[in-house]
């Protein structure tokens, strides 16, 4: 799997790398990542961290469009392609279409 990793602070830190791919634990998802962004947040990390309790080395990427394809035992995920929004501001956008 390919990963930006951040090894240390600042842009010389972050390198996209292949890692191997994780064991999933038994009540969690395995999911195909189609597309990531960068939010402010990976920016944050790369560049000072303070206050955010993450050690080094990180993988960074906290947005993606990720399709479920398999899924522990015991596990609801993927019993609906829709994750319900439980944010107060996503629950005020007027959804149009």
């Amino acid at each position: 799997m390919k990963s930006a990793m951040l090894t240390s602070r600042g842009i010389k830190g972050l390198s996209i790398q292949i890692e191997p791919k994780p064991i999933r634990p038994k009540k969690w998802a395995t999911v195909k990542l189609f597309a990531s962004s960068i939010n402010r947040v990976d920016l944050y990390m790369r560049d000072n961290g303070n206050g955010i309790k993450h050690s080094l080395p990180l993988i960074l990427g906290v947005d993606g469009i990720v399709e479920v394809v398999e899924v522990g035992k015991n596990s609801n995920w993927g019993q609906s392609n829709i994750i319900p929004c439980r944010i107060l501001f996503c629950l005020q956008i007027l959804h149009l279409g």
